[in-house]
């Protein structure tokens, strides 16, 4: 059964337009086509406007015109469309902004840790502990001169540097002791 409204198909015997919701009665139905063929348009429906030609506004991806405006008869809200310095007042970036650390570069000593830290695992456990520990200080270095930390900075830095000589000295005295032992272990009959 066919809505005499929009032209919506319906079930046979329905009461209602599922699309528009009119009250249908049998016998009503607008006259349909043969059979298979799409429901014809609304009434009132035209054939859709040609798309624009190349070059041409209002083409597909362009927004519709008036696109992010208010709707007519609200006020536009407070502050749009106003360029800051115009009664609203320019604050600094966010927590914690800091211009910059203008002064000569702080070198983390990032490298020398993660060497370390291999070195250290390569020899033996023990050394990786240092090692990691040192990587977590240079890590700091950059966060703490963002903050204008520059004392802290450095002292991670030097941190970093410290552990990172340690964990070498422990890898080094572990591969010591491990040929020593080798030696001492070769020799006895």
């Amino acid at each position: 059964m066919i809505c005499p409204k929009c032209g919506s198909a319906n079930a046979e015997g329905a009461t209602f337009c599922i699309s528009c919701g009119t009250t249908l009665t049998p016998g009503a139905s607008a006259p349909s086509g043969p059979p298979g063929a799409p429901p014809p348009p609304p009434p009132g429906w035209g054939s859709p406007p040609p798309p624009p030609q190349y070059g041409q506004p209002g083409g597909y991806g362009q927004p519709p015109p008036g696109y992010g405006q208010p709707p007519p008869g609200y006020p536009p809200p407070p502050g749009y469309g106003q360029p800051p310095g115009y009664g609203q007042p320019a604050y600094p970036g966010g927590y914690g902004y800091n211009p910059g650390y203008a002064g000569p570069p702080i070198e983390n000593n990032m490298t020398i840790a993660i060497i370390a830290t291999v070195v250290g695992f390569l020899c033996g456990c023990v050394g990786v502990v240092p090692g990691i520990i040192a990587i977590a200080m240079a890590n700091q270095v950059k966060g703490r001169l963002a903050q204008g930390n520059i004392a802290g900075a450095q002292q991670s830095a030097k941190n970093a540097r410290t552990l990172a000589i340690v964990a070498f000295a422990i890898a080094g005295v572990i591969i010591v002791l491990g040929i020593l032992g080798n030696v001492v272990g070769n020799n006895r009959y």
